[in-house]
């Protein structure tokens, strides 16, 4: 009922290190874009039983929607640093292909923003659809879904 939750069981699995974790979300709408948020997501390293956290709280670093979003030809994506930081950005189609990587940069705190033209790193202009922009700030993870219309 999204208030009332019931944990329906839990999962051991054995990998090698790095192990990168996310959450998925579908909107089962043909060419809907679906938002969703995720709260109190625990991973616990079996050999010590301690959560493993980043090292920039969630809240700090703030990545904003993407404007316009669908879009044609350019969208901005608008970000803030609490603290002075490498920022790593990337471009993936949904079958989890990096089409483009802009150049890591450390970035000063405050608000910044990224224009992408809709440009694979060939130069060529992408097919329509949705793509997943990833961006890396120290050790945390952030992405969000990008429409591109032609």
């Amino acid at each position: 009922n999204g208030t009332n939750w019931t944990q329906v069981g839990g999962v051991a699995i054995s990998m090698p290190d790095p192990v990168y974790v996310g959450m998925m979300v579908t909107a089962h709408n043909d060419g809907a874009l679906c938002e969703a948020r995720f709260e109190n997501i625990e991973l616990i390293h079996e050999e010590t039983g301690i959560p493993e956290t980043g090292k920039i709280s969630p809240s700090s670093f703030i990545l904003h929607s993407a404007y316009p979003n669908p879009f044609n030809p350019l969208t901005m994506i608008k970000f803030e640093l609490p603290i002075d930081s490498p920022v790593d950005v990337s471009i993936y189609n949904l079958l989890g292909k990096r089409i483009r990587m802009f150049d890591t940069v450390h970035m000063k705190a405050g608000t910044h923003s990224i224009q992408w033209d809709a440009r694979n790193d060939d130069g060529n202009i992408v097919a329509t659809g949705l793509y997943i922009c990833k961006f890396q700030v120290k050790d945390e993870v952030r992405t969000m879904k990008l429409m591109f219309l032609k």
